[in-house]
């Protein structure tokens, strides 16, 4: 398994301050709306992957953020305020296009794209219409796109979800709650699944990224939280993760800030990076049961 950070790779700070931690991938966050700015060059991928891999790390691919602040001098720096539904998504399949044609293979959609309201009738429409687009643009253009489990897709149906990811380029960034669901449904090795084991296994198929944000949860939205004070038993869900045989990455994006944090919650993310790092070599030196 590969600790994977989320940082925004523009700042030589950021890149500076992951070096320091010794975490060796990175998924760099790249925001809509500067990618939608008139200033936004269509080489900018590639000028940050060039940056990333210079610096010695390995590019997981880039995380699409819509909220980030803009970093003034780089592109996209006079991005507009605001994007609305159509320029989102058509700037986000240009951003897929240009992450092929720059050898970046993985891209994670903003969340907010795949946000409806609780009322509305599943699969809505509107999130077919999204992922039909953004899938004949990863397929063209030889990218994986993984999406975000929370929102919408959370409250589909396994068969639900299992029919929209049918095309080979889509796959999941699974919370920790769908990895703790998937894994106590997994088939034992060597054994028939039954049908709700082989839905399990499907989708466990589909992960690209193994999301490890923690939350507690007040009234009725969660509360991001440290990676080891939420909900769910990150170290357990670790260890559990290296039993099933799961390799790929563990994601780790910006945490809750400390109070007498950095601007970039430097501190707060050293912290649950040092706190994972642990939990991974604790776990390298136990065989999987």
């Amino acid at each position: 398994m590969n600790l994977t950070l989320i940082i925004n790779a523009w700042l030589d700070e950021d890149l500076m301050f992951v070096q320091q931690l010794g975490v060796k991938h990175v998924l760099a966050q790249v925001d809509l709306r500067q990618a939608a700015a008139p200033d936004w060059p269509r080489e900018s991928l590639t000028l940050l992957r060039n940056r990333i891999e210079k610096a010695a790390f390995s590019m997981a691919g880039i995380a699409v953020v819509m909220q980030s602040p803009a970093v003034d001098g780089f592109p996209g720096s006079n991005a507009p305020a605001a994007l609305d539904e159509t320029a989102a998504l058509e700037t986000l399949v240009r951003l897929i296009e240009e992450a092929g044609a720059s050898g970046i293979q993985l891209v994670r959609p903003p969340d907010e794209l795949f946000h409806f309201p609780a009322r509305q009738k599943l699969p809505p429409e509107k999130l077919t219409l999204v992922l039909n687009r953004l899938a004949e643009a990863a397929a063209a253009a030889g990218v994986k796109l993984a999406l975000p489990t929370g929102g919408v897709l959370s409250r589909l149906k396994r068969a639900q979800l299992l029919a929209i990811l049918q095309p080979p380029c889509l796959g999941l960034d699974a919370t920790p709650a769908l990895l703790l669901a998937l894994l106590s449904e997994l088939p034992a090795a060597g054994r028939a699944a039954d049908g709700s084991q082989a839905e399990a296994q499907g989708l466990w198929d589909k992960i690209l990224l193994s999301n490890l944000e923690n939350n507690l949860k007040r009234g009725t939205r969660p509360l991001k939280t440290r990676v080891d004070a939420g909900a769910f038993n990150i170290p357990a869900l670790c260890w559990r993760l290296k039993q099933a045989g799961y390799s790929g990455y563990l994601c780790l994006g910006q945490q809750p800030h400390w109070s007498d944090d950095s601007a970039g919650g430097h501190r707060a993310l050293a912290f649950g990076a040092g706190y994972l790092q642990a939990i991974l070599q604790a776990n390298s030196h136990f065989p999987a049961l």
